[in-house]
């Protein structure tokens, strides 16, 4: 059964997150505040959509944390416009240190994607990484969670990949999504 959450996910003003995309921004306008974050991989084409994938760096002290983990991003852009993005991470081989790099990340990632504001109080920030962390433990035994905030209409997918990396989907509104394509699917369950 596909549990849908429904929580406000708050974190850190102070944290050090990259710029991740947001539903609606240019292609353009993502890449200029991207550039030294993220390292460009691949552009792919499929049909009125295009697919750029972008690696996200570790830092020396996060690859001395958690060895093996890793992170990217692909931002699907339509009429130049970000219409959805995912992001895959390994875990690495530190377990509870992946876990809890995933959660941030994750939490990151969907938080700019919508254009949510990020919380000032640690004991929210602690309570919803708690949350996501449950989250993330769910999607990796095969049982995706689907998360939608409060007053923001676009859906967010975590599940797990056959190859054991979490994957994290921000999506449209479905009304919002191109026609014909995958990201009209119906809302979370």
């Amino acid at each position: 059964m596909k549990a849908t959450l429904f929580f406000a996910i708050f974190i850190l003003v102070g944290s050090q997150s990259p710029s991740y995309a947001k539903i609606g921004e240019s292609i353009s306008s993502f890449r200029n505040k991207t550039a030294q974050k993220f390292k460009f991989r691949t552009q792919e084409s499929r049909g009125a959509q295009t697919n750029y994938r972008f690696a996200f760096p570790l830092t020396p002290e996060e690859e001395a944390r958690c060895p093996g983990f890793g992170t990217g991003v692909t931002v699907t852009v339509a009429g130049g416009k970000i219409v959805g993005q995912s992001m895959a991470i390994r875990m690495g081989d530190a377990y509870d240190e992946g876990r809890a790099m995933a959660a941030r990340r994750a939490l990151d990632f969907i938080l700019e994607a919508i254009g949510k504001p990020k919380s000032t109080s640690q004991s929210e920030d602690s309570q919803q990484l708690a949350s996501i962390k449950s989250a993330i433990e769910q999607a990796m035994i095969s049982n995706p969670q689907n998360i939608q905030f409060p007053g923001f209409p676009q859906r967010a997918k975590l599940s797990c990949s056959p190859d054991g990396d979490l994957l994290i989907a921000v999506l449209p509104p479905i009304e919002s999504a191109p026609p014909g394509s995958y990201m009209q699917g119906g809302p979370p369950r």
